[in-house]
C-alpha cells in the first residue's frame, strides 16, 4: 500500500490521526475562541426561506456540537433532503468520508433532491 492509498476496511488511518494531533498541540482552542463559537451558535437561527440552490442536509447521530434534530428542523423548515450517519460525530467527512460520498453522488446524480 502507497502513502496516498486509503487504509483497508477496518483500518484507522493513523497519519490523520497524528495530524489532527499535532494540529491541536499547535494550534490549541483558546477559552475566547471556544466562548465566542459557542455564544454564535446558541444565537444562531437559520433563514426562513430556503437557499436559491438545492440543499442536501448531512448529519450524524453522534455529532456533540449539533444535535441531530437542529439538522431534522433545518431539512423540515427548508424542505430539503437529509441524510443521517449512524454513528460518526461532528467530523463526518472525516469521521466517514466513504459514506459522506454516497449520499452525495446519488444527490447530484438527481437521485436525492
Amino acid at each position: 500500500m502507497g502513502d496516498d492509498d486509503p487504509p483497508a476496511d477496518g483500518q484507522r488511518d493513523e497519519r490523520l490521526v497524528d495530524e489532527r494531533v499535532t494540529l491541536r498541540v499547535r494550534h490549541p482552542v483558546t477559552l475566547a475562541n471556544a466562548a465566542r463559537q459557542l455564544f454564535a451558535a446558541a444565537r444562531y437561527r437559520p433563514p426562513r426561506d430556503r437557499p436559491a440552490p438545492p440543499v442536501l442536509v448531512l448529519a450524524s447521530r453522534n455529532d456533540r456540537p449539533v444535535r441531530v434534530e437542529c439538522s431534522k428542523a433545518i431539512a423540515v423548515a427548508w424542505n430539503c433532503s437529509l441524510r443521517i450517519h449512524p454513528y460518526a460525530g461532528h467530523d463526518l467527512p472525516l469521521d466517514d468520508g466513504v459514506w459522506v460520498a454516497e449520499p452525495v453522488r446519488h444527490w447530484t446524480d438527481g437521485g436525492g433532491a
